[in-house]
């Protein structure tokens, strides 16, 4: 495991403080390994997120009206609640 330091203002340390305190939280390391996991967390979904942006924007314009694009949807859902 590797040891960090760093400086931050007195009000982020008093809010880390309160969570501890208040929030489950046994020390000031585990509620910030804690915002570190959420974060990758938060990135990984973005990251993926972004991919099927692009994804869909790289396959071009759909010769498909809005509607009949609903309807697909709305067909795949129907399916996918038969089976859940």
């Amino acid at each position: 495991m590797i040891r960090k330091t760093f400086s931050m203002p007195d009000e982020l340390g008093e809010h880390i403080d309160e969570r501890v305190k208040t929030g489950g939280y046994g020390n000031d390391s585990e509620f910030i390994r804690d915002l570190l996991r959420r974060d990758m967390q938060r990135e990984s979904g973005r990251a993926k997120f972004q991919k099927l942006i692009d994804e869909g924007l790289a396959s071009g314009i759909s010769n498909r009206t809005v509607e009949e694009i609903f309807q697909e949807a709305l067909k795949k859902h129907e399916q996918r609640k038969k089976r859940a």
